[in-house]
């Protein structure tokens, strides 16, 4: 109570109702505007001097597939004292050596406070975990209640995970799927389609298609010839930002990606 949360406007459902748990007062910030964060940050720290301020970003955001300046984040908030927080879901085993993440990317391990790492997407598990101190580890065993009054996570859970992060150091995995998301802009550049997608260099690679109908009629078309492509609607994007949200793997090959991009063109038009 009495502490500030600024969090990016995209920021996940799931990080807005871990701040609606907490008795912190939470204010957004337009997605990735650094300049519009240090304002928000200089006016609550006019208002009070000792109110700790936590500034909360994800890696990789979910629906946009983009990434956020994080070492300039990091510069505002190591100036004005805030605890910088980053959710790694859409990183983990994707982004950086062995996908250890955005932060470790950039070297930045030592100098954010807490690091949210999801094993329910790349890794194939269930599961979840943060990274920080010792002083944020201590205060989440006692405090955090959605973690004690709950259930561990069972052994062949854990036995998954540990497979996993054993077999990542070793796989091309993740250079293999790099390679796929360079072909797939490559080929949206072909294709005469770089106006409809969001700019990404990650695995999710959405194509704006304004209006529910549309989308969903466009996706169905996908289904028929065999692409498991998601419509996203509105109102889980804004309106009129309906989109087709691609989600790249190592294992897709350059001639689904061709396929799949050479279709959508003849879908649009």
């Amino acid at each position: 109570r009495g502490d500030i949360i600024l969090y990016d406007e995209l920021s996940h459902a799931s990080i807005r109702d871990g701040i609606a748990l907490s008795n912190a007062g939470a204010y957004k910030f337009p997605h990735n505007d650094i300049g519009y964060l240090g304002k928000l940050i200089k006016k609550h720290r006019e208002a009070s001097s000792t109110a700790e301020i936590f500034i909360v970003t994800e890696s990789v955001f979910s629906m946009d597939g983009d990434m956020p300046d994080l070492e300039s984040i990091e510069e505002v908030a190591s100036a004005f004292n805030c605890k910088l927080i980053v959710d790694e879901a859409h990183a983990t085993g994707v982004i950086g050596k062995y996908g250890k993440g955005l932060v470790h990317k950039l070297n930045l391990q030592d100098r954010v406070f807490a690091r949210i790492f999801t094993f329910g997407k790349a890794l194939g598990a269930h599961g979840a975990a943060v990274l920080g101190g010792n002083a944020l580890k201590e205060f989440l065993i006692n405090f955090s209640r959605s973690f004690i009054y709950t259930t561990g996570l069972p052994p062949h859970s854990v036995a998954t995970l540990i497979a996993v992060y054993k077999a990542l150091p070793g796989n091309k995995i993740v250079e293999v799927l790099e390679g796929n998301i360079s072909y797939f802009r490559q080929e949206v550049d072909r294709n005469g389609l770089g106006g409809v997608f969001l700019e990404s260099s990650t695995p999710i690679q959405s194509c704006i298609i304004p209006g529910n109908d549309k989308v969903k009629q466009i996706a169905a078309n996908f289904q028929e010839a065999g692409f498991e492509v998601k419509p996203i609607l509105s109102p889980t994007v804004p309106l009129g930002r309906e989109r087709l949200r691609f989600c790249l793997h190592s294992f897709n090959s350059h001639s689904e990606i061709k396929q799949v991009l050479e279709l959508l063109a003849t879908f649009i038009k």
